[in-house]
């Protein structure tokens, strides 16, 4: 089964060819080069010189844009929101922090949002509190002595 991830949103109909706007909403725009389709409302569509009537891609607006994962590689170190949600949050003593419940993106640095017995800790993505991410064991392990001065209870 192909496991499908939002990469943009039609923002509006673009030109008088029935040509689209995508809002990107990956990081890497350059990847939409990779795509050979996506999907829209669960209808596969061309990526390459796609041309539609202009009543039809106003109709269009609104719709999100899916694409397999497969079709978007990621750099090393680079991992999916959806692949981290659900990991166990651990210091390298050994303490568990909580289960990974949200990601918030609106800074210079990702704030993740960790649950443990219904209370949230929030602490940012930085490269010198992450010691390592297992998406398959689903596990994130932090350095203790960063975390101490980077995390903040919520409650």
């Amino acid at each position: 089964m192909n496991m499908k991830i939002q990469v943009g949103k039609i923002v509006k109909a673009q030109g008088i060819k029935g040509e689209v706007k995508l809002a990107s909403l990956i990081d890497n725009t350059e990847n939409f080069k990779n795509f050979r389709y996506l999907y829209l409302n669960e209808q596969r569509t061309g990526v390459v010189s796609v041309r539609t009537a202009g009543n039809a891609a106003e109709g269009l607006r609104g719709l999100g844009g899916f694409a397999d994962k497969e079709q978007l590689p990621l750099e090393e170190g680079r991992f999916f929101i959806d692949e981290l949600i659900g990991c166990s949050v651990r210091l390298n003593d050994g303490t568990f922090v909580g289960v990974l419940d949200e990601i918030l993106q609106n800074g210079s640095a990702d704030v993740y949002v960790a649950v443990k017995d219904g209370k949230k800790i929030l602490f940012p993505f930085l490269k010198d509190l992450t010691i390592r991410i297992d998406v398959d064991a689903k596990e994130i392990l932090l350095d203790k002595k960063r975390f101490s001065e980077v995390s903040v209870d919520e409650n």
